[in-house]
């Protein structure tokens, strides 16, 4: 199973906890994550090292590149795993 988590503030401590429960259960084979507050992101992820995740969505990111075109083939990639 694949979960996608969606995170404001605090709640990344509690999805990352989840998380690592889930897998420890191997109940669970990949996650992604929405963040939306950057400096609690910054923060979290310096008080936890072991935040390893490549599918990060950062809200401040996608933003600060609205007026960028998307990536249809890559968007076509993500629907079809």
């Amino acid at each position: 199973m694949k979960i996608l988590f969606s995170s404001q503030t605090e709640s990344l401590n509690v999805f990352f906890n989840i998380e690592k429960h889930l897998k420890k259960k191997k109940v669970i084979t990949d996650t992604g994550y929405i963040i939306s507050d950057s400096m609690h992101f910054h923060n979290f992820s310096i008080e936890n090292q072991d935040f390893q995740n490549e599918n990060l969505i950062k809200e401040w990111e996608v933003i600060s590149r609205k007026n960028e075109k998307a990536d249809l083939e890559i968007i076509q990639k993500y629907e079809q795993e």
